[in-house]
Parts: C-alpha cells; sequence; structure tokens
C-alpha cells in the first residue's frame, strides 16, 4: 500500500457515507415534493372558495335588486 491511498475498510466507509448522504438527499426532495403539492392544493382549495363566496355575493345582490323592483311596482 501506498502512502496516500485508501485501504479497504476506507472505501467501505466512503461508500456508506455516500449511500447515507444519497438516501438524505433523497429524502428531502421527497419531503419537499410533498409540502409544494400539498402547498398547491391548499392554494386551489382557497380559491374555489372565494369562487363559491363571489358567486354567493352575486346571487345575494341579484335577489336585493329584483325584491327592490317588485316594492317599487306595488
Amino acid at each position: 500500500k501506498k502512502k496516500g491511498e485508501i485501504g479497504e475498510t476506507g472505501k467501505k466507509k466512503e461508500e456508506e457515507k455516500k449511500g447515507k448522504t444519497e438516501e438524505k438527499k433523497e429524502k428531502k426532495e421527497k419531503k419537499e415534493k410533498k409540502e409544494k403539492k400539498e402547498k398547491k392544493e391548499k392554494k386551489e382549495k382557497k380559491e374555489k372558495k372565494e369562487k363559491k363566496e363571489k358567486k354567493e355575493k352575486r346571487r345575494r345582490r341579484r335577489r336585493r335588486r329584483r325584491r327592490r323592483r317588485r316594492r317599487r311596482r306595488s
């Protein structure tokens, strides 16, 4: 063995370390993907709710107008 060369045990340790870092990276990416998906779903849910409220508001306004017209006519 020459000076500066890594022995068999050192190589094994390096491979294990590399494997662990890759696992951590994959886990982190998976977590980020999940968070992104949840954020998107939350946003869509919020938009849907706002759209529904807007629709309901318009409906109420129309009803009020109709009532006023009827009262004036009679």
